[in-house]
């Protein structure tokens, strides 16, 4: 996984990082500032925007309704789900995510 925040200069950062992106062993990416040409680059090395809530640590296609920043982008969706579910769960603010 890498996250990136590079304030506006995401399209430019992935358009030079096409031997990572090519990667199979980099199965979730993190973006602020998604535009439709970042998902289309993103798309054909074979991510799809996902929807993840951390408080139940479910992983969807579907939008799920919380107000984040950032996209999440997954490649492998089952091994994705299984690492999420299989984590030790921390506590934050008084909450187990």
């Amino acid at each position: 996984m890498f996250k990136m925040d590079v304030e506006g200069y995401e399209e430019e950062v992935l358009k030079g990082a096409e031997a990572t992106l090519a990667n199979r062993s980099l199965q979730v990416i993190e973006v602020e500032g998604m535009t439709s040409s970042i998902r289309a680059l993103l798309e054909r090395h074979g991510f799809e925007v996902g929807f993840y809530d951390p408080t139940t640590r479910a992983l969807t296609r579907q939008d799920n309704g919380l107000e984040f920043c950032n996209s999440f982008l997954i490649r492998d969706w089952d091994e994705v789900s299984a690492r999420l579910k299989s984590a030790p769960r921390i506590r934050i603010l008084g909450q187990d995510v």
